[in-house]
């Protein structure tokens, strides 16, 4: 039969972050006009959301996310680097310390913009407002989502002003919720009669401290960024020191399994003068700090499955953060929201109808964020006191290849490139599993040498003590 095309007049998008905005802009090619409904009272420049507490800290781009925000808002790359956002080649201005050892200094061509978020969001934002289509609500909040008297479409949300008792009616053909972390589209599904979505969390405990510095002027160095990994299972500390326009550094500290970075002036620097190497701690001993220590601790990985769910309404779709929320530590974050947008402009693309439009986008965009999740959550179930999910044999394999893949990067500049592209979103997991590589991995699994055990860590004495290493 026939199948007559719904309307496509107005699209409503929960939530002003990043991931809403960048939906708003797909939706703009598809609805007359797109309306996003912001909590916040949204910044007029370039500053932070005050329900954006990870402003404060690093927020990196990989290439696939920083490409595809390009399309959606071409000149946007040229605009950050004119307000001052300084470039980061992958390999030449990066330093990376890996359980085994320095990365290679080399030219990879990888080069990404080293934006704060407040920059970033706020250069998005703009570009949304300048569209006649897009209308931003700010300093709204969605009550509840409304539907038809059978309950099987919704048709839009009843919202109020913050603080405010009176209730405005909004109706759209299409909802799409980005409202991140605290969605609550699972208790708006339940008043409607329909079941949660099953979820999958697993937390690692882990939580970060940052502080920004300026740049002393005499500060010379080969390197623009560093990042220094934990040891799992046996050290749990990192850090990670970026640049960022107005000629300063972010510095972001972490800790898993409950040891947490202080928020104290004096406790900080001693916690990145205990890392695995005293490079970031040398950097920033006698910098300027400009902000207090900020502390964040929300990490946990949380999969609300809704490509699962044999029953949703019509008109519904959920993405970013309130579909997959990463441990933010790993930086894939916006680059998954990034690639939800993709995935929303490719499911649009043609298409004729929205209804039965919820079952082929959750269940591509799962398909999308896959690689993301599968990085975040193997990585944090290495620590034995993670919450939630177990090590299975595919994931113990999984493990133990990428261990021995680690541990030749340091003395492997080809293999090195090809890792970063796949960190980046450049190419998919299975590239290092290429012949070349495999083969790279196998000879060194069968060398016959003999290694001196990783210390135990069991105090924080011993853990300054095993990361006095430079």
């Amino acid at each position: 039969m026939f199948q007559q095309p719904s309307p496509k007049h107005h699209a409503i998008v929960l939530g002003g972050s990043i991931a809403g905005l960048m939906a708003a802009r797909v939706l703009a090619d598809h609805f007359e006009r797109v309306t996003v409904i912001e909590r916040d009272h949204l910044p007029e420049g370039d500053e932070n959301r005050p329900c954006a507490p990870q402003g404060h800290h690093i927020h990196t781009l990989m290439l696939r996310g920083q490409l595809i925000m390009e399309r959606l808002f071409p000149g946007l790359e040229a605009e950050l680097l004119e307000a001052g956002a300084p470039t980061v080649e992958q390999g030449q201005e990066t330093r990376v310390l890996y359980k085994t050892g320095w990365a290679p200094v080399m030219d990879t061509g990888l080069t990404i913009y080293a934006a704060s978020r407040a920059l970033l969001e706020s250069r998005i934002r703009r570009r949304i407002n300048q569209n006649p289509q897009i209308e931003i609500r700010d300093g709204y909040e969605v009550v509840e989502l409304l539907a038809d008297e059978s309950r099987r479409t919704v048709t839009g949300v009843q919202m109020r002003q913050r603080g405010g008792q009176q209730v405005e009616y909004l109706r759209a053909d299409l909802v799409v919720d980005a409202s991140g972390r605290s969605s609550k589209t699972p208790d708006w599904l339940e008043q409607l009669g329909y079941a949660r979505p099953q979820e999958t969390v697993i937390q690692a405990r882990l939580g970060y401290a940052s502080r920004w510095y300026a740049i002393p002027e005499d500060f010379r160095s080969d390197w623009k960024a560093i990042w220094i990994q934990p040891k799992a299972p046996f050290f749990p500390r990192g850090g990670v020191l970026m640049p960022a326009e107005g000629s300063r550094w972010v510095v972001t500290l972490f800790g898993t399994a409950r040891d947490y970075p202080p928020t104290d002036e004096t406790a900080f620097l001693g916690f990145a003068r205990s890392l695995l190497s005293r490079r970031i701690y040398h950097a920033i001993k006698n910098a300027e700090p400009l902000t207090p220590v900020y502390g964040y601790r929300r990490t946990a990985n949380r999969w609300r499955h809704y490509e699962r769910m044999a029953r949703l309404p019509e008109r519904l779709l959920v993405m970013g953060d309130a579909f997959v929320a990463l441990n933010p530590s790993y930086g894939q974050g916006m680059t998954a929201a990034a690639l939800a947008a993709e995935t929303l402009a490719a499911i649009l693309r043609g298409r004729r109808s929205l209804n039965r439009l919820w079952v082929h986008f959750h269940r591509r965009l799962a398909r999308a964020v896959g690689a993301a999740w599968m990085l975040s959550t193997h990585a944090d179930l290495r620590w034995p006191t993670t919450e939630g999910g177990r090590v299975g044999l595919l994931t113990a394999i999984m493990q133990g290849y990428t261990d021995r893949v680690a541990a030749l990067i340091p003395n492997n500049p080809a293999l090195y490139q090809v890792y970063l592209e796949t960190l980046h979103g450049l190419r998919p997991a299975s590239a290092l599993f290429a012949p070349s590589i495999l083969k790279a991995v196998f000879q060194q699994a069968f060398k016959h040498q003999t290694a001196q055990p990783a210390p135990v860590v069991t105090s924080t004495q011993e853990m300054v003590r095993v990361g006095s290493g430079r």
